[in-house]
């Protein structure tokens, strides 16, 4: 089976019982919010290699970008030489946005000469004040692949930051590819609610480890809307069923 990197998971929960889990798929269409033509820009780094490797490229620019949104050319930021962990961006996207979904381009052209340069350990920091953040995800990104989605719990912020606490093994130098984040118009929403109303109800915001069923502490929040609800109608029986990547 060819290899896929699919971290976060969406949840269905039917009002019969059954909580049927799947991966976020990377979507197309909506506005990427970390352009300049939306408003995004670099205001804070850790550090950065220079050259064609600044924490700039992580908000590109029109003239960087092919009409459908590709980079013409690699955009990538490399931490700097022997820079110590963790390496951090932050950006200010110019106005509060709504934030749902994440896809990470991570095919890096240094890996092959530089084996293990690409992120491997992130986290999601966001705000609408750069000095009071908040983590709402933490994952692991596949080594050197593109289109790695992560769909997070609907939430608005003027701020972003991607935090990396580790590579695939390179002693020197961190590398991350440009990245997309955009509104697919999910919002937060009452589980009850929805499965009173609809019988069924999407969950996002549930994170496993790479490669692993252990669920990560991200995903707490999520989880305890199903405990929540499960206290509160003690009666009716969920039957939960999930599932890892295949890699």
């Amino acid at each position: 089976m060819k290899r896929r990197t699919l971290i976060a998971v969406a949840c269905t929960i039917a009002a019969a019982g059954t909580v049927g889990c799947a991966f976020a798929a990377q979507a197309t269409g909506p506005v990427n919010w970390l352009t300049q033509r939306a408003g995004a820009r670099v205001v804070a780094f850790s550090s950065e290699f220079g050259a064609g490797w600044v924490a700039a490229n992580l908000a590109p620019a029109d003239d960087q970008l092919r009409p459908d949104g590709r980079p013409v050319a690699d955009l990538v930021w490399s931490s700097g030489s022997n820079a110590p962990f963790p390496h951090w961006v932050l950006l200010d996207l110019g106005q509060s946005r709504w934030l749902t979904q994440f896809v990470f381009n991570n095919a890096l052209s240094d890996e092959p000469d530089h084996p293990g340069i690409s992120a491997r350990a992130l986290e999601l920091w966001v705000g609408d004040r750069a000095e009071a953040l908040r983590k709402v995800a933490a994952f692991e990104l596949a080594r050197n692949q593109d289109g790695q989605a992560v769909a997070i719990e609907p939430v608005q912020a003027r701020f972003v930051r991607f935090t990396v606490r580790s590579n695939w093994g390179h002693p020197w130098y961190t590398e991350l590819g440009a990245s997309v984040a955009f509104d697919d118009g999910r919002r937060p929403g009452d589980l009850a609610s929805a499965l009173r109303t609809s019988g069924r109800a999407d969950l996002y915001g549930i994170y496993f480890d790479f490669g692993s069923a252990t669920l990560r502490a991200e995903s707490a929040p999520a989880l305890a809307q199903i405990l929540a609800f499960h206290r509160a109608h003690p009666q009716q029986k969920l039957t939960i069923e999930g599932h890892t990547d295949n890699v």
